[in-house]
């Protein structure tokens, strides 16, 4: 695993490449979007995890901080989905230079799934895969969720264990509707959801008409990291990463 800095000097960002053990040349590279917030402090080594275990399979990964988190330079107040999602498209890029690979697959988790749907709209070349990994929907609902666990802070639109919702991030997140959201038509798109429910039926309908090629699962561990049992522990769903590591590797 090797630190990295890449993008322009206005807009760096720090991530971790993950040198495949051994060359496959049939393997893609991958790039890991993560979520926001204490979802990616909850997620981290689940992730690691999935980077390593891919990695060992022959892919190279590289996961990333957007610029603003994390570890990457930037300030809180410059948080926009917009933004990042123009940041995965610089990531993209970063890695097939990197790797040599034609082909990289995505993965995303939560509202890095989203930021993945949004950057398949202008990121095309060399996207071999999609993976929405139990996306966020429609941003008013997991808005809501976030303001209704923080407190008041002066200054600031809302504050969630010290990650800012200011007014630029939390009027992108008011408008953001994946349904809304036409993908490439052809892109394969695995979407993994907990059930579903009327906002994921919306989308499964909206995928269908975009003329992607779908694999839509539904599986009840699929957010099991991010329960309320997983608060105090560090839950790692394997079986569900495995299954992601055989799509990935177009074994699924």
């Amino acid at each position: 695993m090797t630190p990295v800095r890449f993008g322009a000097e206005a807009r760096e960002m720090l991530g971790f490449y993950h040198a495949p053990a051994r060359v496959v040349a049939s393997a893609p590279a991958v790039l890991l979007c993560s979520p926001f917030g204490p979802e990616a402090i909850r997620s981290y080594r689940m992730l690691r995890l999935l980077a390593d275990r891919l990695a060992a399979a022959g892919c190279p990964v590289l996961r990333f901080d957007y610029h603003g988190t994390g570890d990457s330079p930037g300030e809180d107040d410059v948080a926009s989905l917009p933004g990042w999602a123009g940041d995965i498209g610089v990531a993209h890029r970063e890695l097939a230079a990197r790797s040599g690979k034609n082909t990289v697959a995505w993965i995303g988790l939560r509202l890095g799934a989203s930021l993945c749907a949004m950057a398949a709209q202008t990121v095309r070349a060399g996207l071999g895969l999609l993976v929405l990994w139990d996306p966020v929907i429609t941003g008013m609902t997991y808005l809501e969720t976030y303001r209704s666990q923080s407190g008041p802070h002066a200054g600031v639109a809302f504050e969630t264990m010290g990650f800012e919702f200011s007014d630029r991030f939390r009027n992108d997140l008011s408008t953001l509707n994946l349904a809304n959201v036409v993908m490439p038509a052809g892109t394969r798109v695995t979407t993994i959801v907990g059930s579903e429910n009327e906002p994921a039926l919306a989308l499964k309908s909206s995928l269908a008409k975009a003329e992607v090629k779908l694999d839509w699962t539904v599986s009840p561990a699929v957010a099991e990291w991010n329960s309320e049992k997983a608060l105090n522990s560090a839950v790692i769903p394997m079986q569900l990463l495995q299954g992601i590591e055989s799509k990935v590797m177009g074994h699924a």
